[in-house]
């Protein structure tokens, strides 16, 4: 089973997919994919099984490094605990699927929330391809269905053991299909969704956002990039409010904007709080309602009403500042 892209919105889906999930763009008849899956299945083999030193199993014939389609995933935690995030890499291609984060948490935790966050895009694509982690311990959690972390419940983790619940209940309520395989880093070298292996700076079409406020809440601005021209494409404020506030806002304005042009290029934001708002079609924030953020509170209703009347299929990415630099929409301020 193979991976291809959607002419139509670019997001990689499988080529025995009837539609694109993302933006529904047809990909096969249904005659099609019942063909594919017939060759498929004369075609696979089995493989020999190897175990490693920790006891888990893997398909690889000799433990080879993989070299068909897989997702591997890795996480980068400053502390433990600390501000952690994780993410999910493509093999062969290279190409990032997924980033979440930072976020409060533990290594153990990220390692565990990417392999199910791996597993729901897989099972949403129809993919049974597998998922390689080099964390023994998710590994062992993802068989057990149970992140059996210490983390503290406090305000800062409270996020984190959300995702963890969530995380659990779609284990217990789902089956598994895909290998969960341990990444042999001695035998292979570094697992390529490592924080240290760089993803392609974006370079074609695509447009960044980004906020600037003096004083949280305080007077706020935001604006739209477009990437590589670097031209401004439009800019709004200032108004009082909060940098989550703008960046949502910022993402609104830009998939509005696209729409009427009827373009679908991806647009890159390195909030991560706003991109789970975007998500949510709600912007949760505890901005009073004052004479001051009046203004800003009537744009986040027209904001979330427009998310909750329209369709996009734009790709809302996140900017990779700490491989990328800083976002090319960024105010310079700081």
């Amino acid at each position: 089973m193979a991976l291809i892209t959607c002419k139509e919105c670019g997001n990689l889906v499988s080529d025995k997919a009837i539609a694109c999930p993302r933006c529904g763009y047809p990909m096969n008849t249904p005659e099609e994919v019942q063909t594919k899956q017939s060759v498929s299945t004369k075609t696979e083999g089995s493989g020999d099984k190897c175990t490693s030193d920790n006891g888990i199993s893997h398909n690889n014939a000799n433990c080879s490094k993989p070299i068909g389609e897989a997702v591997c995933v890795d996480i980068s935690c400053v502390e433990n605990p600390g501000k952690m995030e994780y993410r999910g890499v493509h093999i062969p291609s290279g190409k990032q699927l997924f980033h979440n984060g930072p976020i409060w948490g533990t290594n153990n935790i990220g390692e565990f929330l990417a392999i199910v966050h791996a597993l729901k895009i897989l099972k949403e694509q129809g993919l049974n391809i597998p998922v390689y982690s080099d964390s023994t311990i998710a590994l062992k959690w993802i068989e057990q269905k149970r992140c059996k972390t210490k983390l503290d419940s406090t305000e800062k983790s409270a996020q984190t053991l959300e995702l963890i619940d969530n995380a659990e209940k779609w284990l217990r309520e789902n089956q598994i299909l895909n290998p969960v395989e341990f990444w042999q880093k001695k035998e292979w070298g570094k697992n390529p969704a490592n924080f240290g292996s760089n993803c392609s700076k974006p370079i074609g079409e695509a447009l960044c956002v980004d906020a600037a406020c003096s004083g949280n809440p305080g007077k706020m601005e935001y604006r739209g990039v477009h990437i590589p021209s670097g031209k401004q494409i439009f800019h709004y404020g200032p108004v009082w409010g909060t940098n989550n506030i703008g960046e949502f806002l910022a993402i609104v304005h830009g998939l509005a904007l696209l729409k009427q042009r009827g373009s679908n290029m991806p647009i890159y934001s390195d909030s991560y709080v706003a991109r789970k708002w975007i998500e949510q079609k709600k912007c949760k924030t505890k901005l009073d309602s004052t004479e001051k953020s009046a203004q800003t509170l009537e744009l986040v209703q027209r904001a979330e009403k427009w998310l909750r009347e329209n369709q996009y299929s734009n790709p809302i990415e996140v900017w990779q500042t700490k491989d990328w630099g800083e976002i090319p929409a960024d105010f310079g301020r700081k």
